[in-house]
């Protein structure tokens, strides 16, 4: 007879049945011959298991049985006494997850009354969580469940020193509960963390103190009142003394009493002395060693190359090319013996810091850790130059990477470009502008190259284009002449034609990141929007097509110019305007302004005949209204055709992703200044395509869609341009 019909025959005695084969099959796993049990129960009982010995797995068998008798649990006493003894005597992840998984999955039970039915131990219940890890036995939405129920018994179990022991050991479990409580559920009691402190897990204890850290208000009076407990609470307190907008020092004084608090030593740097390693204030009287002691020490311990804020805030009272040369001397001393490997974060001040100068040193370095195969040292060291800042380093390190044979310093430097712009918070496309050669040419966009006997001129022009002046003929060319198999001609001319290739590309790449400049906002401060637009005769072209807006640090507009071909900035009066050198400059944009600036600059540029690379002035300006909107959706062309070879230009021209799978059709803009995703759903019927809703994302990390944004809290700008782009190619 089948085991289905054991079941369903009411004329037999199913649970006794069952009830023997436990008994049989426990036997058989356990190894258990000669002794006879009155019952399964007294078998059970003494078995005399310990609860914690997680290295016990029943077999399939055994598992079936324990679900059959779950699932008699509410209607029979034999099954409900087997399910509690099982439960109360074998190891928690025998049982718990069979009762937990069989009442939410098989019988929509809340996860509640499923821990009052069974009266399970909220500790036990963690444990078996934990150790189910990857594989959970219950969804973590459900963790809040249980914060907002049983909040007082996980915080209990937590004050248990076995229960920390027994769960530190699936530390990555661990570690997921703790981002569900306090990143996701905003859970405002920190003694769950605290305790973990007390654990031997460092991997735990390391994630406990950024969870302590990242909420000072929380978290200070505990942090003070234990200083002598736990020696990071100094280093806790510390960072969040000093990211305080107000954190300064006031005298080398203060310095110095900062720095005897907070120092610890490091045998590392004892061979440091006022000698060798001297560093002197901006008044040129001799700093005490130990202010650089500290300086490097807390560099030591950093994980990645950041800016350091009270370092930096020491460094305002420090003469920058004594301290420049002492970490020069450091880093030279770590190379020297031996410790540069073990300790290659010392780097990460000197590279920081570094002048032109050091910067040109710190390339040779390269090149001979690249002579080495010293790959670690290269990356790390490349991403501590990227975070100085300075374009001379950022074209240095981008130079070094494209011309290395090494595959893995080559695929690292977009990262470590990306990472440089976050940390220096500026947009990834500022970085790269910045990149751009200007290949010789000078401001007027004008370079000379000597070909053989003969000059050329090479004219800078619009959209890309190279003119060819023959300066001994006084005549305008369409091509080098041939090079009639001269080496260093052909040599000249392939130069010239990369130059051309080179030029295109540039152009064609930044008309799409200008055209979403002008629609999301993105600015430049004064210093970059001079060394990109105005000092680099390649981005000429944009500089003197578009009217510039000028902002203030809260993103209002100020006012509005042009820049002309002589140098100057003129107004829409065309009048004379001095740029501002504390503002922002973005694309201007009809939404910041009103409409009679919005036609004086249109008229202007009519007047001198300007062509822009992209479209400037929309014809149209979409507002966004309530009835526009539906379950945070917009559905104002719904319904309605887009031209299919329009659509596909639009994609070109703004970097949009389609995707297509059978009826329907997405189109995605990932737009990293506003960390927005703005995704547009259609639906492709043959040749047709029929716009439905556009939606918009939180932008979260590895470009995934994370929570849905009600059109009006971002950027009204950025919805209008979408809207417009739109409505140019709808038809009936």
């Amino acid at each position: 007879m089948s085991i289905f019909n054991l079941i369903t025959n009411r004329s037999i005695d199913n649970i006794n049945y069952f009830l023997e084969s436990l008994e049989k099959e426990l036997e058989n796993f356990f190894n258990i011959k000669h002794i006879k049990f009155n019952s399964v129960y007294d078998l059970i009982h003494a078995l005399k298991i310990y609860k914690d010995d997680f290295t016990i797995k029943f077999n399939e068998r055994i598992i079936f049985l324990l679900n059959v008798f779950n699932w008699f649990y509410e209607t029979d006493d034999n099954s409900k006494k087997i399910v509690n003894t099982v439960l109360e005597s074998f190891p928690y992840n025998l049982m718990i997850p069979i009762i937990i998984k069989n009442n939410i999955n098989l019988f929509s039970k809340n996860i509640d009354d499923t821990i009052k039915q069974y009266n399970i131990n909220i500790k036990d219940l963690l444990i078996s969580y934990f150790n189910s890890y990857p594989i959970y036995i219950f969804k973590s939405q459900y963790i809040t469940e249980l914060l907002n129920n049983y909040a007082y018994n996980i915080k209990e179990a937590f004050e248990d020193i076995d229960f920390l022991n027994t769960v530190s050991n699936k530390s990555y479990a661990l570690i997921d509960f703790l981002e569900l409580v306090y990143s996701k559920n905003n859970f405002d009691d920190y003694s769950i963390v605290y305790n973990i402190l007390n654990t031997d897990n460092e991997e735990l204890k390391k994630y406990a103190l950024n969870i302590i850290a990242e909420n000072e208000e929380l978290n200070r009076k505990y942090i003070e009142d234990n200083l002598d407990n736990c020696k990071e609470f100094k280093e806790i307190l510390k960072k969040w003394n000093y990211n305080k907008e107000d954190f300064c020092f006031n005298s080398i004084e203060e310095i110095y009493n900062y720095v005897d608090y907070y120092y610890t030593d490091n045998e590392l740097l004892d061979f440091l002395d006022n000698n060798y390693y001297n560093i002197v204030s901006r008044e040129n009287t001799s700093i005490n060693i130990k202010v650089l002691k500290y300086i490097l020490n807390e560099f030591l311990k950093i994980e990645k190359p950041i800016k350091i804020k009270d370092a930096e805030k020491i460094l305002e009272f420090i003469e920058r090319k004594s301290f420049i040369e002492a970490v020069e001397n450091t880093v030279e001393y770590f190379i020297n013996n031996n410790l540069i490997e073990d300790n290659i974060k010392i780097i990460t001040p000197y590279a920081i810091y570094a002048d032109e100068s050091h910067i040109e040193k710190l390339h040779q370095l390269l090149i001979n850790w690249n002579n080495s195969f010293k790959t670690p040292l290269i990356l790390y060291t490349m991403q501590s130059i990227a975070i100085n800042g300075k374009t001379s380093a950022l074209k240095m390190i981008n130079k070094f990477a494209l011309n290395s044979n090494n595959k893995e310093i080559k695929n690292n430097i977009k990262d470590i470009l990306v990472y440089a712009s976050e940390i220096l918070n500026t947009n990834i496309d500022n970085i790269f502008e910045r990149l751009f050669p200007n290949f010789g040419f000078s401001i007027e966009g004008k370079k000379i190259i000597n070909y053989g006997n003969r000059s050329f001129q090479l004219q800078l022009l619009s959209d890309s284009y190279l003119e060819i002046f023959d300066i001994q003929n006084s005549s305008i060319i369409k091509e080098l002449p041939d090079a009639d198999g001269d080496k260093d001609l052909e040599n000249i001319k392939e130069d010239f034609l990369h130059i051309q290739k080179t030029l295109k590309e540039i152009i064609n790449h930044e008309k799409i990141k200008l055209t979403r400049a002008l629609i999301n906002g993105r600015k430049w401060d004064y210093k970059t929007f001079f060394e990109v637009f105005i000092n680099n005769p390649i981005m000429h072209y944009f500089t003197v097509s578009f009217v510039w807006g000028v902002y203030d640090e809260n993103d209002v507009l100020i006012d509005s110019f042009r820049y002309m071909e002589d140098g100057s900035f003129i107004t829409a009066d065309d009048e004379l305007y001095e740029l501002p050198d504390n503002c922002y400059i973005g694309i201007y944009n009809i939404i910041d302004d009103d409409i009679e600036k919005f036609y004086k600059w249109k008229e202007q540029l009519e007047l001198y005949d300007i062509e822009q690379p992209i479209n400037q002035f929309m014809n149209e300006l979409i507002t966004l209204k309530e009835e526009n909107v539906k379950y945070d959706s917009i559905i104002m062309f719904e319904g309605i055709k887009i031209d299919t070879s329009y659509i596909n230009q639009l994609c070109r021209e703004l970097d949009i992703r389609d995707t297509y799978f059978n009826d329907n059709a997405s189109y995605m803009i990932f737009d990293d200044v506003l960390k927005i995703v703005c995704k547009i759903n259609a639906f492709a019927y043959g040749e047709e395509i029929v716009l439905g809703s556009i939606e918009f994302y939180e932008l979260e990390k590895n470009e995934r869609l994370g929570k849905k944004i009600n059109p009006f809290e971002i950027s009204q700008k950025f919805v209008s341009s979408i809207l417009y782009y739109l409505s140019l190619g709808l038809y009936e």
